[in-house]
């Protein structure tokens, strides 16, 4: 028998070196080691093979160590590629755990380079922007990291941002390919300042900014195991294995005495992970970050001439304020220095015509009193909105009704910490005691409200079974468009719609409706009327509902109900989880 005697001497004395501590079988089912390999149940969730060292160590965190230890003590490479410069975190843990190990340091340029660059970092901020429900893989918000300097400038903070690989703009293909894993998901990081630039003025997005009390030593352990995954990929899932799960995994590298990653297995929903941040105490302080539309509005709303601002922002031509106070023609300036960002920033206007005339309105502007620091009243904080998960019970004469879905909020639900008129659900579940009552894969309405400056129009759809025709079950689609207006706490829309009923018969018919929702601080009221036009009949439908939120995750719904097959009073509760 012929034995490789360079292979099995290192591996001899580091078996001695090992004798005094605990068996590596152990160590790899060390809590951090499964972190540092983001093992769940002893397989890594990280796809990319440059991720491992051992061929099979994907599947094995003992292989994995096994491997690491001897590259750490007999290095392949001498440079940026050796172990110990590619996987400084796992290299420090195994120090500390086995201190008699014999590591040969490596002189990382690259690693030291990148940690150079980020060495004035003093705190973490979890950043929540908020949902954008024109965009299919924004449409439950996103999370993201960024590090803060001492000073706490943004122009020297970092973000830290998972997201799939695509350009892809078709919602249908995206849903599809994010659903079952068609996109590879990766960690970037980028000059926090450009992420402002991307949800707050291209996207119109609210953004909450949660300070987390993570130690130096936390902080520097972030960094180190971030430099490990930074070239890394994993497949993409829109419900589960998306950008707020995979940060997760980063802040347990911080602090492995949390206990978030395995709370969240068949979904992770932005603001759940933010939840259980905060269930853990990792959150010290938030701070609403307002978008460029509030801010536009705010500065529209202090113009006591309106039709002469929308005048103003057809042209900017600055001789229509010749006859205005000071005061107010700094208002209307800020007004249309906003707007013309805005109009930029969606492609309304070209980059040379924007530029020339947003430094001429920046000059005009600078002559006027200056505005002291602006003050948008926050709406409620995200962290104190319902839970996603979601059961009901509801009574009816005779009868009892059961529900169940996984997501979201819909317009039942109480708006506590959410966008009103702003609602998604997947896989909703009814029945009765006799029968399934309907099943939707989905169902998305946007009420957006319309005012002076934006006109935006309202959508809906809605994919999945229910009874239509005869009681019967049917295949259902329901698209609609819609005008929603605000009035202080009621949103009020108009709605035209199209319905497809497919079973042995199709049928295919239009609605016309109108939607009513007050929002009070603890009681909801929501009017839904249709006319239903079919061929074989034309019918009205009704669903009033009054919601008492007695807790955050516990409400009280009483009612009215009527459809094609039925009416009837019911009353019951809401019961929301994680």
């Amino acid at each position: 028998m012929h034995f490789n005697l360079k292979r099995v001497l290192p591996l001899f004395f580091l078996s001695i070196l090992l004798y005094a501590s605990p068996s590596l079988k152990d160590l790899s089912q060390d809590k951090y080691w499964q972190i540092l390999g983001h093992y769940k149940n002893n397989i890594s969730e990280v796809d990319s093979p440059n991720f491992f060292l051992a061929k099979d160590g994907k599947y094995s965190p003992y292989k994995e160590l096994n491997a690491t230890i001897y590259y750490l003590t007999h290095p392949k490479y001498k440079d940026d590629n050796s172990t110990y410069c590619r996987f400084p975190a796992r290299r420090e843990w195994i120090r500390k755990k086995i201190p008699n190990l014999k590591i040969i340091p490596q002189n990382c340029k690259s690693l030291n380079e990148q940690l150079d660059a980020i060495k004035d970092i003093k705190s973490v901020t979890l950043v929540f922007p908020t949902i954008l429900m024109n965009s299919p893989a924004s449409m439950f918000g996103h999370t993201l990291l960024r590090l803060d300097d001492k000073n706490g400038d943004l122009l020297n903070s970092f973000a830290i941002n998972y997201a799939a690989q695509t350009n892809e703009t078709n919602g249908l293909i995206y849903a599809f390919k994010g659903l079952t894993g068609g996109y590879i998901g990766k960690y970037a990081v980028v000059p926090y300042y450009k992420k402002i630039s991307e949800y707050n003025d291209i996207k119109n997005r609210d953004i909450w900014e949660y300070k987390l009390n993570l130690t130096p030593q936390e902080i520097q352990r972030l960094k180190l195991h971030l430099f490990e995954i930074k070239d890394t990929w994993s497949k993409y899932y829109y419900f589960n294995k998306n950008c707020s799960y995979e940060i997760l995994w980063l802040l347990e590298s911080a602090r492995p005495s949390l206990n978030i990653v395995y709370k969240f297995n068949y979904k992770a929903l932005p603001i759940d992970t933010i939840k259980e941040a905060n269930n853990e105490n990792l959150i010290e302080s938030e701070y609403f970050r307002p978008s460029q539309k509030k801010i536009i509005l705010y500065y529209f709303n202090k113009i006591k001439n309106k039709k002469l601002a929308l005048e103003f922002i057809k042209t900017y031509d600055t001789s229509l304020l010749n006859n205005v106070s000071p005061q107010q023609q700094a208002y209307i300036l800020d007004f249309g220095t906003k707007m013309l960002r805005y109009e930029y920033l969606s492609k309304k206007i070209d980059r040379e015509k924007y530029l020339k005339k947003y430094i001429f309105l920046l000059k005009k502007r600078a002559s006027l009193p200056m505005e002291k620091e602006i003050y948008i009243k926050p709406p409620q904080n995200p962290i104190f909105s319902h839970d996603s998960n979601k059961i009901w019970i509801y009574a009816k004469k005779n009868d009892l009704i059961f529900g169940f879905k996984p997501a979201f909020h819909n317009i039942d639900d109480t708006n506590r910490g959410f966008i009103p008129g702003a609602y998604i659900d997947f896989f909703i579940t009814e029945f009765s005691t006799k029968k399934l009552r309907y099943f939707y894969f989905f169902d998305i309405k946007s009420f957006t409200p319309r005012d002076e400056v934006f006109k935006p129009i309202s959508w809906g759809v809605s994919l999945g079974t229910e009874r239509f025709k005869d009681n019967e079950l049917y295949f259902s689609l329901k698209p609609y468009a819609a005008l929603t207006y605000k009035y202080k706490q009621f949103l009020y829309s108009f709605n035209l719609g199209l319905e497809e009923y497919l079973k042995n018969i199709n049928y295919f018919g239009e609605n016309l409706g109108f939607y009513l929702e007050g929002n009070f601080k603890k009681t909801k009221t929501v009017i839904d009327i249709k006319r239903h036009f079919f061929d074989f009949k034309t019918y009205n439908s009704a669903k009033i509902i009054e919601i008492f939120s007695i807790k955050r995750n516990f409400s009280i719904n009483i009612g009215y109900q009527k459809d094609i097959n039925e009416n009837f009073f019911f009353a019951g509760f809401s019961l929301y989880f994680l």
